[in-house]
């Protein structure tokens, strides 16, 4: 078998979320373990927010127009997600790369 037909029988099955970071703690662990730290930050504020206005909890949605989709309805649980960080962190990140340079208007980010 050469290494094209591997790899695509390799993409073909796909492999448990538990087995590839069981993989990968075992070839490298030192990587493993500042991901574990970095996502432990992440998601300490978003728990705590979550924790905090878990009795407070409005019985409406908040709505939100979109001019593609129209309304969408999120409870507050969501919207707290939403203005996480971890998601926050997306709104820098460039779709498009470096067209934005060329056309002004392509400023389409992840979030």
């Amino acid at each position: 078998m050469n290494p094209h037909d591997r790899a695509r029988s390799a993409l073909a099955v796909p492999m448990s979320a538990e087995r590839l970071r069981s993989q990968l703690a075992a070839r490298a662990p030192a990587l493993c373990r500042e991901v574990d730290s970095l996502v432990a930050g992440w998601v300490e504020g978003i728990e705590e927010s979550l924790r905090r206005y878990e009795d407070t909890q409005t019985a409406f949605p908040k709505t939100f127009t979109d001019p593609v989709l129209g309304p969408i309805e999120l409870f507050e649980w969501e919207v707290l997600l939403l203005d996480s960080p971890l998601l926050q962190r997306l709104a820098g990140i460039r779709q498009l790369g470096m067209g934005y340079a060329v056309y002004r208007a392509a400023v389409h980010d992840r979030l």
